[in-house]
């Protein structure tokens, strides 16, 4: 294994390469540091986009210009929002993931960087005694060179003295004084410089051998260190992302079988069913009403003008006759004279029959399928929610379709044919509502087994407070006498006030006056207030 202090070692002067390679490192961690935090920003900044352009998926509100879709159309377009949202999640987690690395960054930057400014001051310690160490030995040598000079001269200068023989003897022992002197200085000058030069090269033996290879181990110790804390960052990062790849391989097997199961005549089925209530018959032909031989009366600028017959053919004043043939306009006013007027008739209770129903649309199945698997616990209790929702009041729509049925079993006493298919059809009718809670009691159930327990007044509650269907009670004033042609019909006199309580398209009304109760021609009221 190669090491700094093997294969990279440096003189006295060379420390400034591991000074630059530990400041590269810092600004190394820098980028990093400052690359990260951006990541998160953008990870988390797109993944609150998402989750504010899919937020309406907890309140059911994901349309924003139109009412409520239905059936597989809604299904696929809640998947979508909710699959995205999921994946929305994943990034913030992933965001977090790389502030959490950008943080962990910030403090090992920290803790590096007073590794450096220690890691520099040893050096440079180092480096400092070796050079005095040094100077010191350069010093005593100059002074050595000096004195040893000094004294060869000295020396010199004696030796002339004594041998000239002209030389005053006290200036020769002068002279051999300051010869043996200056001699003495050298040789001590010597040993100084001897002593010096020793000490530094064992010195500089610890220098090379012990001093700089410990420093040198410590940025080596530092450098990988650093590439492990790089390594750790990528791997916590890489594990944050990998998670992406399953959620977006789930997300799209998710909307796979969403988008799949998008069926046009399903949707059709279920927004009639949901609609019911609001289906009318084909509205028959408008007969030709003509012109009265007396009076100026003409029979079709008003409907309100005057009163209907009730069924068949009426006689009025004279000789006029109205024959009626028509299943949903009224009578003309009686009027004198001699002419037949042909007007349409409503159907009575003792002729006619019942309009052919038109054919139920199959009631949609409710709860979670296998296809719901891969929601979370809160995703399947909140679609759950929203067909507990749907399901209370389609069997508010179906019991109040129920209940007029069963009026127009009543209605149809006189007609034994007619009344079999209105009783048929209500039998036909409840069993779409047993249906319908048996469904109702399936959520429920699935529901408590997601959520721990029964939702908030469905516990121990009972089913027929949803069969209670809320409709609006007018009050109307007749316009006109009407004398009741069977048991099943109200008799009223003009200006009575009379209570409607049910309003069909036929327009045959059912009302309530003094106690009694009965079927009533629209025609022959108006509505003047509406109540609870």
């Amino acid at each position: 294994m190669t090491e700094f202090s093997n294969d990279l070692m440096v003189d006295e002067n060379g420390f400034d390469l591991y000074y630059n390679r530990f400041e590269n490192n810092l600004k190394s961690l820098g980028d990093m540091i400052t690359f990260f935090k951006k990541l998160s920003k953008a990870e988390s900044s797109y993944s609150k986009d998402i989750m504010s352009i899919t937020k309406g998926v907890e309140d059911a509100k994901l349309w924003k210009k139109t009412g409520t879709e239905v059936g597989t159309f809604h299904d696929a377009w809640t998947s979508l929002h909710t699959e995205l949202q999921k994946l929305a999640q994943k990034h913030e987690e992933l965001a977090q993931n790389i502030n959490n690395q950008a943080v962990a960054m910030e403090k090992f930057h920290k803790e590096k960087g007073n590794e450096k400014k220690n890691l520099v001051k040893t050096g440079n310690k180092l480096t400092k005694d070796f050079h005095e160490s040094l100077d010191k030995v350069k010093k005593a040598k100059d002074a050595y060179y000096k004195d040893h000079k000094s004294a060869d001269s000295n020396e010199a200068s004696y030796s002339q003295k004594k041998s000239d023989g002209k030389t005053k003897q006290k200036d020769v022992d002068k002279a051999h004084k300051t010869a043996t002197e200056s001699r003495d200085k050298a040789t001590g000058a010597d040993a100084n410089y001897q002593k010096l030069l020793e000490g530094h090269n064992q010195h500089q033996d610890q220098f090379y051998k012990s001093l700089m290879p410990s420093l040198l181990k410590d940025f080596q110790k530092n450098e990988e260190e650093r590439t492990r804390f790089f390594k750790s960052t990528m791997q916590s990062f890489l594990q944050t992302f990998n998670t992406l790849g399953p959620a977006y391989t789930s997300a799209a097997t998710n909307l796979g079988n969403s988008f799949d199961a998008i069926n046009p005549q399903k949707d059709v089925s279920e927004f009639i069913t949901l609609n019911k209530s609001s289906a009318v018959n084909v509205a028959p032909h408008v007969v030709y009403e003509p012109y009265g031989s007396e009076g100026g009366v003409n029979m079709g600028s008003s409907i309100k003008k005057g009163p209907t017959t009730s069924f068949g053919t009426t006689s009025v004043a004279g000789s006029t006759s109205v024959s009626n043939n028509n299943a949903s306009a009224p009578a003309s006013t009686p009027v004198a004279g001699s002419v037949t007027i042909v007007t349409p008739a409503k159907v009575g209770p003792s002729e006619g029959a019942p309009i052919a129903a038109k054919p139920k649309a199959a009631l949609p199945t409710f709860g979670l399928t296998a296809a719901d698997d891969g929601l979370t616990p809160v995703e399947k209790r909140k679609k759950l929610e929203g067909q507990l929702t749907q399901v209370k009041e389609m069997i508010k729509t179906e019991v109040k379709s129920k209940k007029g049925l069963d009026k127009l079993t009543v209605f149809y006493v006189g007609d034994a044919a007619a009344q079999a298919t209105a009783q048929k059809e209500a039998d036909e009718q409840q069993v779409r509502v047993n249906t319908l809670k048996a469904e109702k009691k399936k959520i429920l159930a699935q529901l408590e087994e997601v959520s721990g327990e029964a939702p908030a007044g469905e516990a121990g509650g009972s089913e027929e407070g949803e069969e209670e269907t809320e409709f609006v009670e007018v009050s109307a004033k007749a316009l006109f006498d009407y004398n009741a042609a069977n048991d099943t019909e109200l008799a009223f006199k003009a200006g009575d006030i009379l209570t409607i309580t049910e309003q069909d398209a036929s327009g045959w009304w059912y009302a309530e006056l003094n106690g009694k109760q009965g079927f009533i021609p629209n025609n022959y009221i108006e509505v003047v207030k509406e109540q609870k």
